[in-house]
């Protein structure tokens, strides 16, 4: 039977191993957690986020959605898929990924988060525009 406990901790070990630069151990450790606890959004996000981190854009994605699938509101597996996809340069995903977000969790409104997703889709260098006008 499944310990959630085990799960976390998997989960947690794989956050100190992306902090710390250690990616490929990091995401041995996110699928170790996987065997023990398949249907853990948690785990898929943060493996997603290291793929990310690692130039994997498209598998990143995928982990992503596995964590969607798992947990439908995650509002940030859902921005974490808008900045993948920002990274591709499909900016249509990316603008409704990053809009789906923001319903779900209006903190991804901040600027902190805006600007973030700016820079994925390569438009930082801009004066930041009203969020409506720039999604629409």
């Amino acid at each position: 039977e499944l310990d959630p406990q085990e799960a976390n901790t998997y989960f947690q070990k794989g956050i100190s191993l992306k902090m710390t630069g250690q990616f490929q151990q990091a995401v041995q450790c996110y699928d170790e957690g996987l065997r023990v606890a398949p249907q853990n959004p948690e785990l898929y996000e943060g493996k997603g986020s290291v793929m990310h981190k690692l130039g994997q854009f498209e598998r990143a994605i995928e982990c992503y959605d596995k964590a969607i699938d798992f947990s439908p509101q995650r509002a940030s597996a859902i921005f974490g898929k808008a900045l993948a996809y920002g990274r591709l340069e499909q900016l249509q995903p990316a603008r409704e990924c990053y809009t789906r977000a923001t319903e779900l969790d209006i903190s991804y409104q901040d600027e902190f988060y805006y600007e973030k997703f700016l820079k994925c889709i390569g438009q930082s260098n801009r004066t930041l525009p009203t969020l409506s006008n720039d999604l629409n």
